[in-house]
C-alpha cells in the first residue's frame, strides 16, 4: 500500500514537470518531454499493477472476479495467426510477442526484436510460451526453434490455455519466402472466445468490474490518476 503512495508523489511530481517543460518550451523540448512521458507511462503501470496485486490479495471478490476470467480464457484448442509479416533491416531474432484482448474477442499482439548486437537467430519460431492474465494482457516468448533447408516462416500457431492462464502454442503451418532472408513474424491475431458471445461479454463485464475495485481505491488514497 505505502508503495502505491509513494509512487504517487513521484507520478504528481513528474506530471509538473512536464507541464512547465510544455509551457516554457525549452530547447530540446520535445525529446526532454518524449523521455519524461514515457518514464510517467511507465510508473503510472508500474502503480497499476501495485494496485492489482494488492486487491487481488486482500480482497475476496476481486480475487473471484479475476479467477473466473481466467476460467473463461481456458481453451484446449486456439489458433495463433500470423497476419501480418515484419522485414527487419538486420538479421533479429524474437525477444517475445506481446498484446492484449480487444472488445470485439480478439487479441492482437506484434514481435519485439531483440537488440542490434546479437546473434543471428538460428531458423524460425516453432514454439511459444508464456502467459495471458484476467486483463487479456498477453505475454510470449520463443522456445523452440527450427531450421528448414529453404527460407520458411511461421504463419499458423495452435496451443492452449490453462485455468492459470499459461499459454503454450506450436507452429502448425508455415511458408516458404526464398526472397526474403529476414522475413519474420510481425503481428499475431486470436480469437479467445469463438462464437461464444456470452462467454465474451462475461469477460468484458467482469474486467469493468474489476476497474471498478481499481477506481474505487484510487478514490481512497485520493490518486490523481
Amino acid at each position: 500500500m505505502q508503495e502505491i503512495v509513494d509512487l504517487e508523489i513521484v507520478l504528481v511530481s513528474l506530471s509538473e514537470r512536464i507541464n512547465k517543460i510544455q509551457h516554457d518550451k525549452p530547447l530540446f523540448g520535445k525529446c526532454i518531454l518524449y523521455w519524461l512521458n514515457r518514464k510517467l507511462n511507465k510508473l503510472k503501470l508500474k502503480q497499476f499493477q501495485n494496485i492489482d496485486s494488492y486487491l487481488y490479495a486482500t480482497s475476496e471478490n476481486y480475487r473471484v472476479l479475476a479467477d473466473k476470467n481466467l476460467e473463461l480464457l481456458k481453451s484446449d484448442e486456439i489458433d495463433f495467426v500470423v497476419y501480418e509479416n515484419s522485414y527487419p533491416l538486420l538479421d533479429r531474432g524474437i525477444k517475445k510477442l506481446e498484446g492484449n484482448i480487444h472488445d470485439n474477442g480478439f487479441s492482437y499482439s506484434s514481435s519485439l526484436l531483440k537488440g542490434f548486437f546479437v546473434l543471428k537467430q538460428i531458423g524460425y519460431v516453432i514454439e511459444f510460451c508464456g502467459k495471458i492474465d484476467y486483463w487479456g494482457n498477453l505475454n510470449l516468448k520463443p522456445i523452440k526453434t527450427k531450421s528448414d533447408y529453404f527460407i520458411t516462416f511461421p504463419k499458423r500457431f495452435r496451443g492452449v490455455i490453462n485455468s492459470k492462464g499459461e499459454v503454450n502454442i506450436q507452429c502448425i503451418e508455415k511458408e516458404i519466402d526464398i526472397f526474403n532472408k529476414s522475413v519474420t513474424i510481425g503481428k499475431v491475431i486470436a480469437n479467445h472466445f469463438g462464437g461464444d458471445d456470452i462467454r465474451k461479454q462475461q469477460f468484458i463485464s467482469n474486467k469493468n468490474k474489476l476497474m471498478d475495485f481499481v477506481n474505487e481505491l484510487r478514490t481512497e488514497l485520493n490518486l490523481s490518476s
